[in-house]
């Protein structure tokens, strides 16, 4: 019997997404063929093989969802999925949601095809109000629905499957993944407590707070440092405000690094900060950077929102903190301080997200999802 095979579409750039590539990557292992249409801002080839999976990409000029840039995307992707498909012939055809990606399937009618929305963060109440209505239009083009979304079941007609809203590879990051060699090259002095925020800097963030918050620990635990890991076209403005606090000489900011680099910067870290600003746009967004740092032994001061106290319980695998400044270096003196608490919640923070692990949410959830779709071919 021939192994089945699959295309993944996605209006992403690809190997650089943290799910997008575990989701490739563990796919591969059970579909003999795997191929990726995504988009690119780069100058990465157009077409390559990477792993084993033969990739093809469409150069955009932004990865906004709602832009007219995902309109061109996907009247290129849906021409390259047509020209892949007379090799491959896929069963299957996993479409990563956005606004439009209803139009990739016009005129092809093979295989099955997976539309798979998840939750992010709301950037404002009038694009949250628009976005649902048009979830449920593009998704009655597809044959299933993957989503980690509960409120989108019974809005959309057809099969759907509710599956988990995030998960961790813990063989990638674990706490063996640390280098300290990492700080060296980043200029980062050794000898000091090391905190590391990983996530983007945009002011959304409120990146400020956490840099506030950092300046009050500082002025007690003068032998600690922040790394600051993620991009932000306009990180001058942070730079300034830590030279404003005074802090300068112990804050690093390193950039972007590249998802398979990730762990060897987490695992040499001694706290992770999971800093998310208890906002709407935010609160019930499923946090990345949690699962990573638990997975990775990290004690973990997370702020209250709903998305980081699905994967935290205060007091046992990281602390629970408010989002003021005050409240969040409160919490990270707590941990630097008090006898035993680090010790405890870094020990406990590996056997958490167990239940997240890519390889058993893939067994467990997405594997017999595809198997059912496999079977009504």
């Amino acid at each position: 019997m021939t192994e089945p095979a699959i295309t993944f579409i996605a209006f992403e750039e690809y190997p650089k997404k943290g799910v997008l590539y575990e989701y490739i990557e563990h796919a591969g292992k059970k579909f003999g063929k795997v191929a990726v249409i995504c988009a690119t801002m780069g100058d990465e080839e157009l077409e390559e093989t990477h792993n084993g999976v033969h990739i093809r990409r469409v150069p955009v000029k932004t990865l906004k969802k709602m832009s007219l840039e995902a309109i061109r995307f996907t009247d290129k992707a849906r021409r390259l999925y047509k020209r892949t498909q007379r090799c491959l012939h896929s069963s299957i055809v996993h479409v990563f949601s956005y606004v439009g990606c209803r139009a990739l399937r016009h005129g092809s009618h093979d295989g099955k095809w997976v539309y798979h929305t998840r939750s992010g963060a709301i950037k404002s109440t009038l694009i949250h109000k628009i976005s649902k209505p048009l979830q449920v239009i593009d998704a009655r083009g597809y044959d299933a629905v993957f989503t980690n979304v509960e409120d989108i079941v019974g809005r959309i007609e057809g099969k759907v499957f509710v599956l988990s809203p995030m998960g961790v590879n813990m063989d990638r990051f674990r706490p063996e993944a640390g280098d300290e060699h990492v700080w060296e090259e980043c200029g980062v002095i050794s000898g000091s407590s090391l905190l590391i925020y990983h996530g983007k800097l945009d002011p959304s963030r409120r990146i400020e707070t956490l840099l506030e918050a950092f300046s009050e620990v500082h002025s007690v635990r003068p032998r600690t440092s922040l790394v600051l890991m993620g991009e932000d076209p306009n990180v001058v403005r942070l730079k300034e405000i830590a030279e404003r606090l005074g802090v300068s000489e112990s804050v690093y900011f390193i950039g972007r690094i590249e998802y398979p680099e990730v762990p060897s910067y987490l695992a040499a870290s001694d706290i992770g900060l999971a800093y998310i600003p208890v906002t709407i746009e935010y609160d019930k967004q499923p946090p990345l950077k949690t699962l990573e740092y638990l997975s990775c032994g990290l004690p973990v001061v997370a702020t209250g929102t709903e998305g980081n106290k699905g994967f935290v319980e205060d007091g046992q695998n990281g602390v629970i903190a408010g989002d003021s400044s005050s409240e969040y270096a409160e919490a990270i003196l707590n941990v630097l301080s008090e006898d035993g608490l680090r010790e405890k919640i870094a020990g406990k923070a590996r056997e958490s997200v167990k239940p997240y692990d890519w390889q058993r949410l893939m067994e467990d959830r997405f594997f017999p999802a595809y198997d059912e779709l496999l079977n009504d071919l």
